[in-house]
């Protein structure tokens, strides 16, 4: 019985100690934020759906920050979450759909990606939304 029982105590104080900063998930030290506009931003249509738009995306820098933009249509009333992630020479982003209540109708979403501390060098990118659009592009960062 008490073998039992240290047994259970060595378990406990192992899984205690074990789970220390070391095994927190680390933060991406580059992403900064993410603004959300038209219907990403929780607007709802109103009926004045933006077609005109083609499914876009666009960098700029302000102040040595970097800014990736994407625009995109989809079905309206998804909640989407993002994935950021700042490889050796690559950016990496993905949407995913966090809600599966969609409307009948199309909306147009808009996100854009805020970085820092990036070194001055060129850099791919890649915006995947969910399995149906994948954007790629070079941002160079050098001037």
């Amino acid at each position: 019985m008490n073998k039992i029982f240290y047994f259970l105590i060595a378990v406990l104080l192992f899984f205690i100690f074990s789970c220390g900063s070391e095994m927190s998930i680390p933060q991406n030290t580059y992403f900064v934020k993410v603004d959300r506009g038209g219907c990403a931003n929780g607007l709802p249509p109103g009926g004045n759906i933006e077609t005109e738009n083609k499914d876009t995306t666009y960098y700029f820098t302000r102040d040595g920050h970097l800014f990736i933009y994407v625009g995109f249509h989809a079905t309206c009333c998804i909640l989407y979450q993002y994935d950021t992630k700042v490889l050796t020479d690559e950016i990496e982003i993905e949407l995913k759909e966090a809600s599966n209540d969609p409307c009948d109708c199309i909306c147009w979403y808009e996100f854009t990606f805020e970085f820092k501390n990036l070194e001055a060098k060129e850099y791919k990118y890649k915006i995947k939304v969910e399995d149906y659009l994948t954007f790629n592009g070079i941002v160079d960062l050098r001037n």
